[in-house]
């Protein structure tokens, strides 16, 4: 009877050992995570906070000539999807110790035989030292927004359709 004790105290003893470890993060895992999960896009809302401006054609060729006009003005895209109608840059990062991470963010809305779009760009910060802080919370630009949505008007009026503005703010 005492070594059955002795086997089931082992036994529960190396499962609660092999359960803790197997699923537990150290600390650099965990600081991986976190400033991964930073990185990603933020929840603002362009068609809220950001400027638009009307694209007058058909939603499903708006599209596809926004994406195209982004990258001849020379941003990469990170996401671009006609499900959620968005389209997001990858994060621009510039800075040595002293990081900042800018990202544009659009949504392409279908306004019958129109199409509108909205832009806002948001910059993040971070300190790169001997450990990475994870990035701060995403602040709208007002400036750099204005002036992508005026390279996006100008790269739009020089294609086959014309673009105009809507609003200046959202």
């Amino acid at each position: 009877m005492k070594i059955t004790s002795i086997r089931f105290l082992f036994i529960s003893l190396t499962f609660l050992f092999a359960t803790i470890t197997g699923f537990a993060e150290s600390r650099s895992e965990r600081k991986a995570r976190i400033a991964a999960e930073s990185a990603q896009p933020t929840s603002l809302s362009p068609v809220s906070s950001g400027m638009k401006f009307v694209i007058e054609k058909p939603f499903s060729d708006a599209f596809q000539v926004a994406v195209r006009a982004l990258v001849e003005n020379g941003y990469t895209i990170e996401s671009a999807n006609k499900e959620t109608f968005s389209i997001i840059t990858s994060l621009s990062i510039t800075g040595g110790y002293r990081q900042t991470g800018t990202r544009a963010i659009f949504t392409v809305l279908d306004d019958g035989g129109k199409t509108t779009v909205a832009v806002l760009v948001t910059t993040q910060k971070r300190y790169k030292a001997l450990q990475v802080e994870p990035w701060s919370e995403p602040s709208v630009e007002r400036t750099l927004t204005e002036q992508l949505c005026s390279d996006l008007k100008a790269t739009t009026s020089k294609l086959p359709w014309t673009a105009r503005s809507v609003s200046e703010r959202g």
